[in-house]
């Protein structure tokens, strides 16, 4: 996806599309990721509330952490047929963390 929004190579298109990906997308990701968990948890709307205020800020920070260099490394060396493969090896890290 966004390969074909931001077309090209080389490292200042690496960068913008990291920072599509972790400025826009993630941030967003993060929160439907909480409320799956509080849905499969059976947590309430104000539980739920509760804890993105609480988690939230510091869950971004980590997911940029790890997956801001990731990304750079993802979208200036690996081929992109790859790239899914490489983005899904990070997830799993990422996901064990979580």
């Amino acid at each position: 996806f966004l390969g074909s929004r931001i077309p090209g190579a080389g490292f200042q298109v690496a960068v913008k599309r990291m920072a599509l990906d972790q400025l826009l997308f993630a941030p967003c990701f993060i929160v439907v990721v909480f409320s799956a968990l509080a849905g499969i948890e059976g947590r309430t709307v104000v539980e739920l509330e509760a804890q993105l205020k609480k988690d939230w800020s510091n869950t971004v920070v980590s997911n940029w952490k790890l997956w801001c260099p990731a990304q750079l490394i993802n979208f200036c060396f690996v081929p992109g047929h790859l790239q899914v493969l490489f983005s899904n090896g990070v997830a799993l890290i990422w996901n064990v963390y979580m």
